[in-house]
């Protein structure tokens, strides 16, 4: 059965499914992924910046906030709506998998994550590639964007003769090229002509670039507008142990930076040894951009494990520079005060931001109205309950209202006490038919 919650709620009609998944996620002091924007509060200027982010041609969205603000509802936010506005999304949580000092990592679990919404349902990138090659099978010599991209050829192949079978399944030939391709594999099947150097060891940070812009610009040949990355606690960068770790963080970013924002250095620069990397006059001994000083590196052929002088280039080379549109953006979160190094990146890209606060008061009402809404109707077949919070509903508001300030100024994760705060008393008065909000008060105050 689908319900329509009251009109002040601002919920949509939604499935009683849904919903307990909702209050689930809500008893862990969290917002679920499920109709997140329902319980979006306070926040309309921060929508506002979103929305025209989303619009724009490039760039990078850096969001910042204290501990329990509203960055991870804020990221799941991006990610519906990116996914309503036609983007394949990726989100990625910093860590130690994956670390932020190997990108290669980091490219996995993009590829992993990797999801676009068809109709009323998401796809994953290997549905993608199938539907576009599907959609080029009259061309024998493929497009310009498979035909030029060495280490998908391979698997553009693969993909075409499993079409042609009728194989509605990727074969294990297919998974084992993929899996060498992401890195999951490092041997590499005996198709491959040329290999990716090790990224255990290397940082091969323009082969995956490269991949990983070849796959917006497919998506976009289907109808879809691109790829956004969604990264979470980027503050871990200051956090690295040694300078070496620190110094592939940061070529990451650069990366993130001027491919979002389709720089045109990045079709046309050459890749030159002994770069200066700072003022103190260290050099390179890897290759690197002229313009950009960005980490290039080449690939090698099976018969030599020596590497071509012809580097890989950040975007694809069919990509003309008046215009590229590569169609990726990406979301950068991190704690206020924390993740000084991007900050100052963001800072020199003049990247939008987004600084989150602890909410107001009448926020908070509105957030905790919500909850009701959406509590009440899952347990609407418990007479007696309904029939108790209809007469302590006001009452209600105000013990749990009256005491947020107070923890906002005493806990990191305020939003999420006054959660827990609202589904705990709900869980109290609906167990207990004889709970009395006394108590209630009182153990807050103590």
């Amino acid at each position: 059965m689908r319900v329509t919650f009251p009109m002040n709620s601002n919920l949509e009609i939604i499935s009683q499914c849904e919903k307990r998944k909702i209050i689930s996620a809500l008893r862990a002091g969290v917002v679920g992924s499920a109709r997140v924007e329902s319980f979006t509060v306070g926040l309309k200027e921060h929508l506002k910046t979103i929305d025209s982010w989303i619009l724009d041609k490039d760039g990078t969205l850096v969001i910042e906030g204290k501990y329990g603000t509203g960055k991870s509802h804020m990221n799941k936010l991006i990610m519906e709506k990116a996914l309503d506005s036609g983007y394949g999304v990726a989100y990625i949580q910093f860590g130690v998998n994956p670390p932020m000092h190997k990108p290669s990592r980091i490219f996995e679990s993009v590829f992993l994550n990797l999801v676009f919404r068809n109709e009323d349902h998401t796809i994953d990138i290997h549905e993608i590639l199938k539907k576009y090659v599907k959609k080029n099978m009259l061309n024998s010599n493929f497009t310009d964007l498979i035909r030029e991209n060495i280490f998908l050829r391979p698997l553009f192949s693969e993909i075409k003769k499993q079409i042609k079978n009728d194989d509605i399944s990727q074969t294990s030939d297919y998974w084992d090229k993929w899996n060498y391709i992401i890195g999951l594999n490092k041997k590499a099947p005996l198709d491959f002509y040329y290999k990716i150097p090790n990224p255990e060891f290397r940082t091969v940070m323009n082969i995956y670039f490269n991949i990983l812009c070849t796959f917006s610009l497919i998506a976009r040949e289907l109808g879809y507008r691109g790829i956004i990355l969604v990264f979470d606690e980027l503050e871990i960068h200051d956090s690295l142990l040694y300078e070496d770790w620190r110094r592939n963080a940061s070529d990451f970013i650069d990366g993130i930076f001027l491919v979002t924002r389709n720089m045109s250095e990045l079709i046309i620069e050459n890749a030159i040894k002994n770069y200066p990397l700072n003022e103190y006059l260290e050099f390179s001994n890897a290759y690197r951009g002229e313009k950009t000083g960005l980490l290039y590196n080449g690939y090698y052929r099976p018969s030599h494990d020596l590497p071509v002088e012809k580097r890989i280039r950040y975007v694809p080379k069919s990509i003309r520079s008046e215009t590229m549109d590569l169609g990726i953006k990406c979301a950068l979160s991190m704690v206020t005060d924390q993740g000084v190094a991007i900050n100052d990146k963001a800072r020199k890209f003049n990247c939008k931001r987004i600084q989150l606060t602890i909410l107001k008061k009448n926020d908070c009402e509105q957030l905790i109205e919500n909850i009701i809404a959406i509590y009440t109707d899952i347990y609407s077949e418990n007479i007696d309950f309904i029939k108790k919070f209809e007469g302590i509903k006001q009452e209600f508001l105000e013990v749990v209202l009256e005491n947020y300030e107070k923890f906002a100024k005493k806990n990191k994760d305020a939003t999420r006490i006054l959660i827990r705060i609202a589904i705990d008393a709900l869980d109290l008065l609906r167990i207990n038919p004889s709970y009395r909000l006394d108590y209630f008060r009182h153990n807050l105050r103590n």
